[in-house]
């Protein structure tokens, strides 16, 4: 983490190199590896420091990100997506035309975007200038397994700049607990069923649509996580909220 990122009212949060315990960010472009896993566990033994985390995650100078692709092998590419604001505000909503395919009939099912739909849309990395500048005016990188995204944004051709990116898949179920009992590592919950739990309903598999559901996740998540915090008597040790 940045030691510059700050919470929505300025103050800093805690480096993550002052944790004891890893946290589930990563640099653009290289996959996080992931917690020590914790087996069946209570939500409230969450270590202190990673909580105190995560309550104090920042509000303001965050971007969220959704791609749709055309599948999710070496070869596949950015097809869509959706960028927006903590609070779910549009940045952007950009359709994208591969260089490598002209059919992707199972991705098509799920997202519904078909050739005909980017046949006349830009490449990517005809988008990689707005992006670029967008990516280097932020400060926190937010998605719901973001690493998928950053790797298909890096095959569809585009490097972006280096950007604090936070996993919110990989928090939440470190948070709740969703270990996976039969391989080692998590049970991943999907998108739409961590928004229905927080309370939001939406149209999946549109790119803007997921990531204002995923923001709306990530400040829910945060909220949830200051919640336990302050029921563990913690905020004291919290910058001035």
């Amino acid at each position: 983490m940045n030691d510059n990122l700050q919470n929505s009212n300025g103050a800093l949060s805690t480096a993550s190199s002052q944790l004891t315990h890893p946290l589930p960010f990563e640099n653009s472009g290289r996959p996080f590896s992931g917690f020590a896993p914790i087996e069946r566990l209570q939500i409230n033994h969450l270590p202190d420091d990673e909580l105190l985390y995560y309550a104090t995650l920042p509000t303001t100078n965050v971007i969220v990100l959704d791609t749709e692709t055309t599948g999710l092998e070496p070869s596949d590419e950015v097809i869509s997506y959706g960028i927006c604001t903590a609070q779910g505000d549009e940045i952007a909503n950009q359709l994208a035309r591969p260089t490598r395919h002209t059919a992707w009939p199972e991705a098509e099912k799920i997202n519904h975007i078909s050739w005909d739909d980017v046949k006349a849309q830009p490449h990517l990395t005809e988008l990689e200038p707005s992006l670029s500048a967008l990516w280097a005016r932020s400060a926190l990188l937010v998605g719901y397994n973001i690493g998928f995204d950053q790797r298909l944004v890096l095959q569809s051709g585009v490097n972006l700049p280096e950007i604090e990116a936070f996993d919110l898949m990989e928090a939440f179920a470190r948070l709740h607990c969703q270990y996976n009992r039969h391989r080692p590592g998590y049970r991943w919950l999907r998108l739409v069923d961590v928004a229905h739990i927080y309370g939001y309903h939406y149209e999946a598999h549109d790119s803007l649509n997921d990531a204002r559901a995923t923001a709306f996740c990530y400040l829910a998540f945060r909220e949830e996580c200051l919640k336990i915090a302050t029921a563990r008597n913690l905020t004291q040790q919290m910058p001035e909220l």
